[in-house]
């Protein structure tokens, strides 16, 4: 709660978010600890108002991060979230997801040893999505380096995975059972 309010309390950073921590607004923020060890991972497990949510540490540098899967009604989306994967807890989450929402960073080629150690390349994701039955897969966080490569990226994906591929841009909703765009958000400051 602390870090939270260093963010959002009356003398937080965003102090006119504070309301979000005290209710007064239309929803009230209620922060749960999740640990994020990737060397010895845990599967951090909740239901809220019928959704089932788990999260799993995973590899991200120096940088704490969470992959995220949630479930209702018998549909299922994983959350990649920033990581590199190569400690592989993402594939605790990963079995038989409808939607797989991987962040797409670097290219296969990257050389960079610093990306690398981030983000996955699209051999890793086409790997868990092989592996794990993912049915449908969307590709985010597109970089510069990413959004010029997006027919080999596709290519490197679909030699190990031959269910549905979208690249994904800001605003973009998806169907969760078909992977398909079904929309774009609006109304919002971008």
């Amino acid at each position: 709660m602390d870090f939270l309010s260093r963010l959002l309390g009356e003398k937080g950073a965003y102090a006119y978010l504070a309301d979000f921590l005290t209710g007064e607004e239309s929803y009230q923020i209620i922060p749960t600890s999740v640990d994020a060890n990737k060397q010895q991972p845990t599967i951090f497990h909740t239901t809220i108002d019928g959704f089932d949510i788990k999260a799993v540490g995973t590899e991200h540098g120096l940088l704490p991060a969470l992959a995220w899967r949630i479930e209702k009604a018998g549909c299922s989306v994983v959350f990649s979230g920033d990581t590199s994967n190569l400690g592989r807890t993402l594939d605790l989450i990963t079995k038989d997801a409808d939607l797989f929402i991987a962040h797409n960073a670097i290219p296969e080629t990257s050389q960079d040893n610093v990306a690398q150690k981030l983000h996955m390349r699209p051999s890793e994701i086409a790997r868990i999505a092989h592996n794990s039955n993912i049915k449908n897969l969307v590709l985010s966080h597109l970089m510069r380096r990413t959004e010029q490569v997006k027919t080999q990226t596709e290519q490197v994906i679909k030699s190990q995975f031959q269910g549905n591929i979208t690249f994904a841009n800001d605003c973009d909703i998806y169907s969760i059972k078909t992977g398909n765009k079904i929309g774009e958000c609006t109304n919002l400051n971008l």
